[in-house]
């Protein structure tokens, strides 16, 4: 009878324990080619391989093979997903990481050398670099899935195993790169072109360059040129920079491609005995690959892999349940997975990467990541040679046995080499010198002297052989609004219209708004012209404007090195959208004039308040909020007098808000009203039904009982200096108002109330208010009511034009 395989073969302790060992002895080995570690390494090694060499054994001998495989399909799916995802969240990047690799003197060289091929060339490739790179990371997250729910896994092992073999091979190709040396490169140049003179000539005086083939059309160079090097592991590499402060070096990228190409080849062998995971396999399984992704989240600073991980594991499997004949297996599980994965990538290629791990993210200071690099720390080696003997001596220059040997007194030793050795490898700054917007003196038009800082540059120096450089302006000033552009002719310009509205608020406000892009100059004129936009326009090198946003364009608000925003061209906003109260009221205070019709007053967040009272305004200013005692044990709260002292004059109370969130009840309005009053400070009172009220007919009785007990109380000299606002709490923030008629029916009503509890002069001489959802479309039929005197204004009002807009209604 054929035996029956388990993953606990013959011992499931002993083959746990194998499995252990083997990982153990896995991760020796890696540390022992570490160069950290290198006074160590002899050490490590004999330990990572007797080790390994002893749980290969044991798992053999133990039959353990199909749970060493298991443990490598959690561990290689998990990070298949999160590789994945971390690509997927910027397909554009790792594009641009494939370009790399594909210019002529990258991978192209090994294939020239290898093959004796000259003329081989990937650079056709460049065109299809973003497809390669949206394929690759669906196809690594549908792996990773597949590996982790036990689908096909013989077809799956032989692509996962292909798939690692070829980023191997990058990372092979990164960590091995020396740019030092010299390859033989085939091309072909058309004989009227430039370069092709150019080549022509160089060809009689540089020896690196021959021409073997001459026609009346083109010739055929062949040239000793340097490989291209790319220096870094790309998107994840961008992600560890982002989240622990450094990238894994090519070495460490290969050992970690080297180490998952080891795990596979695990499940390659033991393809044959894997069989369709039960639904307790895929307990197991899918929880332990969650407990990974959850450490690499934590590693990455970024939480999403874990829900992803979870849609796309459950979406699997939920697909193999329900798809039927057709979808309920591997291929309905791969098509829900790409399904998902799809979306992810589209959305991300549209706006802007979910999780930006690149220094420009919002929220970090440029200036700090201008500074966050570090000096390396080296041992200086020194070696002579004896003239005579030929005998060595090697010395570090620091020791004291470098220093009383005097060897460089000695007529038989010369000094052959000095080698420096990094003991603590130099750190450059997120942010370096390729960020540096400039622009040529002689290129300078009357936009860019619209800025105070290139106008003093120009004239303390006069001469155009210079450059303006805003790279420390920027970072400097209190508030800057930049617009990135990596090429003006390949960019996206349906906001242009926005962005030139933008544009004028700025210059309004006194804001700087600059255009950073990589354009010629010729090219700068000519968008000028053609959107009518003559904006002060730098240039900087194209590939820190990649970094800096993979929109093309994109706008970003810097405040004082901050960046605040990054809005993608898809969605730029309006201005008030991102400017401050400060911006807000003094754009509202230059248009509103004392003689108006109304009464214009803003309610502040208490933190602007003392800013906004700086302002030179015919616009009246109030408290969203304050505490009714004067005095007293009451953290975090802002009292009556703080209101008083401030120069504000007015407060809300009763806010349908404030009732709801934070329970004030009428007693309490109560005693605000009284507090408010007693200290001179005017009271907008507000008052309103929710829907259910609404809806069951008792919206007068309701509203009438807020008057009631809360500010009928008050004596005839008390209540004239209250206003009073109806707010409908169900057409509030929902984009339902009042209709005209049932806004008049309750402001008639409020009316009658306080005739009937005052008299017929103060209820006239008091204003009512609406406040559901009035905005400037529907602000002049509403004021249009008898006795609907105003507005209390919320969402819209944070739009300065149709804030005005809405005053303009009176």
């Amino acid at each position: 009878m054929k035996q029956k395989i388990t993953y606990q073969g013959r011992s499931l302790f002993f083959n746990f324990l194998f499995v252990f060992v083997n990982l153990i002895g896995l991760s020796s080995i890696v540390i022992g080619f570490h160069p950290n570690f290198k006074e160590f390494q002899l050490l490590f090694l004999l330990l990572g391989f007797g080790l390994m060499s002893l749980s290969i054994f044991g798992l053999i001998i133990f039959k353990g093979r199909l749970l060493m495989s298991s443990v490598a399909r959690v561990i290689v799916g998990s990070i298949c997903i999160i590789s994945g995802l971390v690509k997927a969240n910027d397909p554009l990047g790792f594009s641009y990481k494939l370009e790399e690799y594909f210019e002529d003197g990258a991978l192209a060289y090994r294939i020239k050398e290898l093959f004796n091929s000259p003329s081989f060339s990937m650079e056709y490739l460049i065109d299809y670099a973003l497809i390669f790179s949206v394929i690759i990371c669906i196809i690594e997250i549908v792996l990773g899935v597949l590996l982790i729910i036990g689908g096909r896994i013989k077809i799956v092992a032989y692509l996962t195993l292909l798939m690692m073999l070829f980023f191997t091979f990058l990372t092979w190709h990164t960590a091995s790169c020396d740019s030092k040396n010299k390859y033989l490169d085939e091309d072909t140049f058309s004989l009227s072109s430039e370069i092709g003179q150019l080549k022509l000539a160089e060809s009689k005086t540089n020896k690196s360059i021959k021409i073997v083939s001459k026609s009346n059309n083109q010739i055929i160079v062949h040239e000793m040129k340097q490989p291209q090097c790319v220096t870094d592991c790309g998107c994840f590499g961008d992600a560890l920079k982002g989240s622990v402060g450094r990238s894994l070096t090519p070495s460490e990228s290969l050992w970690k491609d080297i180490i998952l190409v080891y795990l596979v080849v695990w499940i390659f062998i033991a393809q044959w005995k894997i069989k369709s995971n039960t639904w307790r396999n895929n307990l197991w399984f899918l929880s332990i690959s969650i407990l990974l992704v959850c450490f690499f989240s934590w590693v990455f600073g970024w939480y999403f892999p874990i829900l992803f991980c979870l849609i796309v594991l459950l979406g699997g499997l939920w697909m193999k349940q329900v798809g039927g004949k057709y979808l309920g297996n591997t291929l309905g599980s791969s098509l829900i997975v790409i399904l998902i994965s799809s979306l992810f990538v589209t959305y991300v290629l549209i706006y802007e990467p979910l999780k930006d791990y690149r220094p420009y993210a919002v929220g970090n200071n440029m200036l700090q990541k201008m500074y966050d690099g570090a000096d390396g720390k080296y041992q200086t080696i020194l070696i002579y040679k004896n003239t005579k003997t030929g005998a060595k001596r090697t010395f570090d220059a620091a020791s004291s046995e470098y220093s009383n040997s005097k060897i460089w007194e000695k007529k038989d030793w010369k000094n052959i080499a000095v080698e420096n050795t990094p003991i603590i490898e130099p750190r450059q700054p997120s942010i370096t010198e390729q960020f540096n917007p400039f622009i040529s003196k002689k290129d300078v038009s009357n936009a860019e002297l619209t800025i105070p800082f290139v106008r003093r540059v120009i004239e303390l120096n006069n001469s155009e052989d210079s450059d303006v450089s805003l790279r420390n302006y920027i970072v400097h000033e209190k508030k800057i609004v930049v617009l990135v552009s990596k090429q003006l002719n390949k960019s996206n310009w349906n906001s242009i219209e926005r962005i030139k509205s933008i544009f004028q608020e700025c210059k309004h406000n006194n804001i700087p708004f600059i255009l950073i892009t990589n354009s010629s100059r010729g090219a700068i004129n000519a968008f000028r012209i053609k959107y009518g936009f003559n904006v002060p326009t730098f240039v900087n090198d194209e590939i820190e404007l990649k970094a800096i946003s993979r929109s093309n364009p994109a706008l970003l608000i810097i405040k004082n090195a901050v960046i605040k925003g990054k809005y993608p061209h898809r969605s730029i906003p309006k201005y008030e959208w991102f400017a401050d109260a400060q911006e807000l009221f003094s754009t509202i205070s230059k248009e509103v004039t004392s003689s108006e019709k109304c009464d214009v007053m803003v309610f502040s967040p208490s933190l602007f308040i003392s800013k906004l009272t700086e302002i030179k305004s015919n616009v009246k200013l109030g408290f969203q909020n304050f505490y009714p005692e004067e005095k007293g044990a009451f953290t975090g709260e802002i009292s009556i007098t703080q209101v008083k002292d401030s120069g504000a004059d007015n407060v809300l109370v009763g806010h349908s808000e404030r009732r709801a969130y934070f329970h004030e009840d009428h007693g309490f309005l109560k005693n605000k009203v009284d507090a408010a009053l007693k200290h001179s400070v005017n009271v907008i009172f507000c008052c309103g039904e929710p829907l259910e009220e609404r809806e069951s007919g008792n919206e007068l009785k309701y509203v009438k009982q807020q008057l009631i007990d809360s500010l009928f109380h008050l004596k005839n000299s008390e209540i004239v200096k209250c206003v009073i606002a109806y707010e409908p709490v169900w057409a509030i923030g929902t984009g339902k108002t009042a209709t005209i008629e049932q806004a008049e029916s309750m402001h008639k009503s409020i009316r009658s109330w306080i005739e009937e509890k005052y008299n017929s002069e103060i209820a006239n001489s008091i204003s009512i208010l609406y406040g559901g959802s009035c905005n400037a479309a529907n602000a002049k039929e509403l004021f249009a009511c008898p006795n609907v005197d105003g507005g209390l204004i919320g969402g819209a009002a944070l739009d300065a034009n149709s804030f005005l807009q809405i005053i303009a209604s009176f």
